[in-house]
């Protein structure tokens, strides 16, 4: 059956009432009395036959238009079917279905509809948002897969769009997508976090892309965090730790360096209209001139501190003899590490404005367990790297072992005792800076928090099919636009099946047995069927935080 495509008016709300063994259909009106929602008035619409709605003889004398109409009552709602429906044999009916997957797509679906994900895309891609959103779950779904097979797939599976892209289709909607719409669609996912954050930060981190591309000009030769000799072009994401979505990126030049980008992410989130925000941000952003630009900006920031900076070495110095004596009042639990905090002034003075006085607090770590992993790698690395040596009688290239080896008197490569002395006073240790947080335990625990990204980064490669990008400059910002998206999906799947304490890489597993559930598609109509069910299945959906589907769309 078929709900009836021009539907007459609703009736609502209704309620089943049992009299003498026979279910009633009651619609009631309440209203907010002395506090209270009261019924003021029933009237009984008719009865059940199993799911089949009979409707009373006076109900229909006082409402004609519901004459001759056929319906069903499904939760809690009556469902008026289309009286044109064809009569089928059941083997008319099996020759004529096709059984399509939609369990996972269905699921991807509800939560961009509940994220308002869904209208921002249509606001601003209002004649291709669906074709958009059914190749972001392909990407989700099929992350080993070349777009070519989008086609297929979306035959197979239950997508937002009704048809499928060829290639050639695919790649025009990438090229199509202008900076003016994607600076657009990123203001209003940004707007709408922000009205979520509640004191929350914002993990910011980069990582590389690398690319086969010859036509791709942002791809360049730089430091590829895939180390691999490809050149590449880099990922800037910002991603808000509260709701799992990623709500800004950037497609950047592969020569750039982290140190140099915090100036102009603050330059775009002031067009996003953007109030101060607070980042967590990893060692690799580090400097001098970040630090005093945070401040300026009236940016909060807990940010990973390098070791070379004479004002930390100092500070370690000042905090070492404390910390090694693992005395119980440096202890904090919550954390398992020994703590040392120092507030610094941090003074700044500019053409524009003078002087101004800032304070930052140093916050140094120490714990045994973390000396004692760091030992242990940092030695099976050099072993490592001995090893290659003397198999090839050249010395790597690897900046570990230009740390740790020098060339004795003879030409042979030797441990070097004053930079591993160096490596074994500091081992064990962590340092961050804050001009937000003054507690030490607080600040480590946010700082923890920016694995969120790094993890986040690794669904972009392996769940979203991100790896490698093999497309032409023309269709590059596009495609990483609706890779983009796929993330944000994926990524606010994932937060809500860890906020259920499912395992956290229980979501490929989760997305493969949803997409096991059926949709049955009758040919040539708009007519779908929802296979049965099972409980552990609807339980998986529920965990989701969506609604189960009505058997019949």
């Amino acid at each position: 059956m078929e709900v009836f495509m021009s539907n007459p008016d609703p009736i609502h709300p209704v309620m089943i009432v049992n009299q003498t063994g026979t279910q009633y259909i009651v619609r009631y009106k309440n209203q907010w009395i002395d506090g209270k929602s009261r019924c003021v008035s029933r009237k009984t619409v008719g009865k059940l036959e199993g799911k089949k709605v009979i409707f009373g003889r006076k109900f229909l004398s006082e409402n004609p238009q519901y004459k001759g109409l056929e319906a069903i009552y499904e939760d809690n709602e009556i469902i008026f079917l289309d009286p044109t429906e064809e009569k089928f044999t059941f083997a008319d009916f099996a020759s004529r279905t096709l059984a399509v997957e939609a369990g996972a797509t269905y699921v991807l679906a509800s939560i961009a509809d509940q994220s308002g994900l869904t209208e921002d895309l249509q606001a601003v891609f209002p004649l291709q948002y669906k074709n958009i959103l059914s190749l972001a779950m392909f990407l989700i779904l099929q992350p080993q897969s070349s777009v070519c097979s989008y086609e297929s797939f979306a035959n197979r599976t239950y997508l937002p769009a009704e048809h499928g892209l060829n290639p050639t289709a695919i790649t025009r909607l990438f090229q199509s997508i202008t900076d003016e719409q994607r600076f657009a669609y990123l203001k209003r996912r940004a707007a709408h976090s922000q009205t979520l954050v509640d004191g929350g930060y914002w993990a910011f981190d980069t990582t590389s892309i690398s690319s086969f591309s010859q036509t791709i000009r942002k791809v360049k030769y730089g430091k590829n965090k895939e180390e691999d000799s490809l050149p590449q072009f880099n990922i800037a994401l910002l991603l808000d730790e509260i709701s799992g979505e990623p709500i800004f990126y950037k497609v950047l030049d592969g020569s750039l360096n982290d140190c140099g980008l915090l100036r102009n992410l603050f330059l775009d989130l002031t067009q996003l209209d953007l109030d101060p925000i607070e980042l967590i941000l990893d060692r690799g952003f580090f400097s001098l001139n970040n630090l005093t630009s945070m401040l300026k900006q009236d940016i909060g920031f807990v940010i990973g501190a390098k070791r070379n900076s004479s004002f930390i070495q100092a500070t370690m110095q000042r905090a070492l003899p404390a910390l090694r004596l693992c005395h119980p009042r440096a202890y904090r639990q919550e954390i398992e590490a020994f703590c040392y905090t120092e507030t610094m002034p941090w003074i700044m003075n500019t053409r524009a404005s003078g002087r101004s006085d800032h304070q930052v607090y140093v916050h140094v770590y120490f714990s045994k367990q973390k000396e004692t992993d760091d030992i242990e790698n940092t030695l099976e690395a050099l072993q490592r790297l001995k090893q290659q040596l003397e198999e090839t009688r050249q010395a790597p290239d690897d900046p570990l072992f230009r740390r740790f080896y020098k060339k004795d008197t003879l030409g042979h490569w030797e441990l070097d005792e004053l930079q591993w002395a160096k490596y074994r006073e500091t081992a064990g240790l962590i340092v961050l800076i804050s001009n937000t947080v003054k507690d030490a335990a607080a600040a480590l625990l946010i700082y923890r928090n920016r694995d969120t990204v790094e993890k986040a980064f690794c669904n972009y490669k392996d769940r979203c099919s991100g790896r490698r990008m093999r497309c032409e400059d023309k269709a590059l910002e596009g495609k990483v636009f609706v890779t983009y998206l796929a993330l944000s999906l994926l990524l606010m799947l994932k937060k809500r099946l860890s906020d259920k304490k499912l395992p956290s890489d229980s979501t490929p597993k989760y997305l493969d047995v949803l997409s096991g559930i059926k949709l049955w598609r009758l040919d040539g109509t708009l007519k779908r069927y929802w296979d049965e069910i099972s409980k552990s299945n609807r339980e998986l959906i529920l965990n989701a935080g969506v609604q189960l589907p009505k058997n019949i769309i």
